[in-house]
């Protein structure tokens, strides 16, 4: 090398390190990896999904869902028919420590105290999910 030449290995490399972390950011968005767009959904905090204990069917008959957390109350119904599947949602973009009770007509009331909902960095509930085997009520 002659005095004056600039040592093309050492800059080429610079330069092509500024390239990829421009290219880098530019497809990023300008974000750090630690940012994120947060999608407008909403999400319910407890969800169920209602069977007969003995046959594994829905129950002919609309279930009802309820959801509390201290003063804050939420209810669902499922649909009713043969066929249908019976599933209810409440308590949408909210987390908590809630009772959850499932009241069907013919069969014993299911009931869960503390359950923890949580959520997440976007503020979306980490949804409770329940299939609930009812149990007949005697003739």
């Amino acid at each position: 090398m002659r005095a004056g030449d600039v040592d093309r290995g050492s800059r080429g490399s610079v330069a092509r390190r500024a390239l990829m972390l421009s290219l880098s950011l530019w497809l990023n968005g300008c974000r750090s990896p630690t940012d994120y767009v947060c999608p407008t959904i909403l999400l319910p905090g407890v969800s169920v999904t209602v069977v007969d204990a003995t046959t594994s069917a829905p129950p002919a008959a609309r279930s009802t869902l309820v959801v509390t957390d201290g003063a804050y109350a939420d209810s669902a119904v499922t649909a009713a028919g043969t066929g249908v599947v019976h599933s209810a949602a409440a308590a949408y973009g909210r987390g908590g420590n809630f009772a959850v009770v499932v009241h069907t007509p013919g069969y014993a009331d299911w009931a869960r105290a503390g359950v923890q909902v949580s959520v997440d960095d976007c503020g979306h509930p980490n949804t409770a999910r329940f299939t609930i085997a009812l149990q007949p009520l005697g003739p």
